[in-house]
């Protein structure tokens, strides 16, 4: 018999299954918005892995090469004495000892440093009470590239006990040093602390460092104060703009602050920017940008031994690394310092700031594994403008306005540049860094290993700028570690 229909007549209730519920609707929305997003990033990722693109490195490091090569920071004037002491494997402590120099008075400093796994802590503290700390947490990154794991060679087989015995009865020569290993992903956190006596000079800087496979970016913050003060003035109806604290003073946040990234766009070029903000004053905003680039074409594979050299033993060092020097015992390797077979034999970096006319472009080669060559420029670009506050000029300008060259509304614009170029030269048991500049002077640094754990170094330039022959100064330095 067939059921009767309802009494009320209202219609039967509809099935949950019919009808989802306005809630469920929301994912679907946001994954359809999601979606063009996600393709692109997918799509940039596969790209990325195909062309196999490297982390260029952090945007404050663009010009490292040339650093490395010039003696400009490695100038020393008068004489610095360095003594470190590795009391453990984690722990070391360092005194340095300056005096003699026309720039800075003489002066002590005591260094200590620990490190264990992802943390580094370091301290120093000079003669007149001045205390430097730095703080650096690294933190562990995964990466989608299997070389930075497995490495660019097999690993050896294990030595059976034939193999000890031998190495006990002959050890025979030392094994060279390992080329570095490549950058690989990683991200630490910086902090940085100086407290100082004098006004002014006491600071404290938050940082974070992030490096990918193909991305590397930076944020930092120096002297953040987030409950600074602002400006007393009465606003013109006589209310606080702005925070207030306790509902009377207005509240705005200074510091300077800085965002910058570094991003490779091919396997040889690398694009990247830094956006400053600075507000060392509540009233006075600054804002800063700075642009980058970095070309580094991969190197070129090594070429393969020919029949003869293998057969003559001329050449049989790894991705052409120079042999061995002539007055070295028979059978020792090369005392020079191995490269990456992945790292660029040459390197054009490039910065260009619009706000402050600056451009500063550098050029880095490696020839061998003894010899560097660098060159760079620094050119300050400002264009000519008028005056604030100029009233009419000697030509008849109007007041206020811009004004024929030479008079009081006129602004010139600067042009002025200089270069250098220098290099960077091994031999087995010293390292000479040497450059001339566009102004005329010559600098030479020379840093003698004379045992390990034991170097000397000795500077000179000559300013031939200054006319009556040129002045010079002179320094020398000893490190020791023991």
């Amino acid at each position: 018999m067939s059921a009767s229909p309802s009494i009320s007549g209202a219609a039967p209730a509809q099935s949950p299954a019919a009808a989802p519920p306005p809630s469920a609707t929301t994912p679907g929305l946001l994954r359809s918005v999601a979606y063009p997003f996600e393709a692109l990033a997918s799509a940039y990722g596969t790209l990325r892995d195909r062309q196999g693109l490297s982390c260029p490195g952090n945007f404050e490091n663009l010009h490292r090469e040339i650093k490395n090569t010039l003696p400009t920071l490695h100038m020393i004037e008068g004489a610095k004495f360095d003594v470190t002491s590795i009391m453990s494997q984690n722990f070391q402590v360092s005194h340095s000892f300056t005096w003699g120099s026309s720039q800075a008075p003489p002066g002590y400093s005591f260094i200590a440093g620990y490190q264990d796994g992802g943390v580094l802590l370091n301290g120093q503290v000079d003669h007149d009470g001045a205390l430097n700390g730095r703080a650096h947490l690294n933190w562990p990154m995964p990466s989608t590239k299997p070389e930075f794991y497995a490495g660019t060679a097999p690993a050896p087989p294990p030595p059976t006990a034939a193999d000890s015995a031998d190495a006990k009865a002959d050890p025979g020569p030392p094994t060279p040093p390992t080329p570095p290993v490549a950058t690989r992903p990683a991200a630490a956190t910086k902090v940085q602390l100086q407290l100082s006596r004098k006004m002014g000079q006491s600071m404290v800087q938050l940082e974070h460092d992030h490096v990918g496979d193909s991305l590397a970016w930076n944020v930092k913050a120096i002297n953040p104060n987030p409950f600074e003060a602002a400006s007393r003035r009465p606003s013109p109806t006589g209310a606080a703009a702005g925070r207030t604290l306790a509902g009377t003073v207005p509240l705005t946040t200074s510091g300077i602050f800085s965002v910058s990234f570094m991003q490779s766009v091919t396997r040889s070029l690398a694009l990247g920017a830094d956006v400053m903000l600075q507000r060392l004053r509540p009233d006075e905003p600054e804002t800063g940008l700075t642009l980058g680039a970095r070309w580094a074409p991969p190197p070129p594979p090594p070429p393969l031994p020919s029949a003869d050299s293998t057969a003559d033993g001329a050449s049989t060092t790894p991705d052409g690394a120079l042999p061995a020097p002539s007055n070295m015992p028979p059978g020792f390797p090369s005392p020079y310092m191995p490269v990456n077979p992945r790292d660029p034999v040459q390197v054009l970096s490039a910065t260009f700031s619009p706000t402050q006319g600056m451009l500063h472009g550098s050029y880095w080669r490696r020839i061998n594994q003894r010899l560097e060559v660098a060159t760079e420029v620094q050119m300050l670009l400002t264009p000519a403008r008028a005056a604030e506050g100029g009233g009419g000029g000697a030509g008849g300008g109007p007041a206020g306005g811009r004004t024929i060259a030479g008079a009081s509304g006129f602004e010139y614009g600067r042009r002025e540049a200089i270069a250098s170029v220098g290099f960077k030269l091994d031999t087995v048991y010293a390292t000479i860094r040497s450059m001339i500049d566009s102004m005329g002077r010559v600098t030479t640094v020379i840093e003698e290993r004379m045992s390990p754990g034991l170097s000397f170094q000795i500077a000179g330039e000559l300013d031939y700028s200054k006319g009556q022959g040129g002045a010079g100064r002179v320094g020398f330095g000893f490190t020791l570690e023991a």
